[in-house]
This record gives C-alpha cells, sequence and structure tokens, in this order.
C-alpha cells in the first residue's frame, strides 16, 4: 500500500543537514516542529498547544535549494510521504519516529520575507528590473496550437 501524502506548516528547529551520496546526488535532512495554537476564552488569550516533531528528507536539486535558504526557525511548508518509524534505543526503549519522505519545501511568506534568492548577483549589487522580451510574431495562432484555454480570458 502507498504511503500516504501529508502537507504540514511549522517551523525548522535545527539547521539542515546536506549530504552527498557517493554518486553525487543532495540529500537533505532538516527537523520541523508543528503546533497548535488555542484560544482560551476564559482569559481571551492565545496558548501553545500539542506540539509535533517531524523529520523531513529532500532530494536532488531542492536539496541544495532549501539548504541555501532554509535555517534554524524558518517557517516552511512541507508535502510528502508520511510514515511513522518504530526504533529501540541502546537503553532498551520503544520509541517511533514521523518522517515525511520525497518531501517538497517551500518557505511559508506568512510572518517573514524572503530576500536574496539570486545568488549569481555580487553582494552589494542592486537587483535589475527584468528586461521585456523584444516583441514577436508567434510562428503559429495560439489556436492552431492546440491549445483550448489560450483565450479563456
Amino acid at each position: 500500500m502507498p504511503l500516504p501524502t501529508i502537507t504540514i506548516v511549522g517551523t525548522v528547529v535545527n539547521d539542515p543537514e546536506l549530504r552527498y551520496t557517493t554518486s553525487g546526488r543532495a540529500a537533505l535532512k532538516l527537523r520541523v516542529a508543528c503546533r497548535d495554537r488555542i484560544l482560551d476564552r476564559t482569559i481571551n488569550e492565545w496558548k501553545d498547544g500539542d506540539q509535533l516533531f517531524i523529520n523531513v528528507e529532500v532530494w536532488a536539486d531542492q536539496a541544495e535549494h532549501v539548504a541555501a535558504i532554509a535555517v534554524r526557525g524558518t517557517q516552511v511548508i512541507v508535502a510528502g510521504k508520511v510514515r511513522t518509524r518504530e526504533y529501540e534505543t541502546k537503553a532498551g526503549e520503544k520509541r517511533s519516529e514521523t518522517e515525511v519522505k520525497d518531501a517538497i519545501v517551500g518557505i511559508s511568506l506568512v510572518f517573514q520575507t524572503v530576500s536574496g534568492i539570486e545568488r549569481d548577483r555580487p553582494a552589494g549589487t542592486p537587483a535589475q528590473a527584468p528586461q521585456a522580451p523584444a516583441a514577436q510574431a508567434p510562428a503559429q495562432a495560439p489556436a492552431a496550437q492546440g491549445n483550448p484555454f489560450t483565450n479563456a480570458f
């Protein structure tokens, strides 16, 4: 049976750990905390509720992109296949961990902004406005290309 897919919003609790396989493929591990916020109506204040820690695994180019942007405290949106792994510690205690495998990770912009994504630009150089492409006539009329939604708007 395939693993179920889950989407979570949480905070990165440790700096992401980027490694490479022997074949050169990037692998990133990070830990995300998700917490409920509960309104206590007796005092009309928000309080912290239950907390869940989830290990996240990201691969390939996305692993490098996330490692370049996400740090401890970054709020992220994670989607992927969820599973629970059970194990036993050296002391004989049984434990379990929730993991999201093959994850897609995005930066949440609810409480933060993202800047400095243009890595090819030297530090201190202002960003340039994108140049408008030169006007060109399409090779074929849009309807002739077989796209039924071209003139939808």
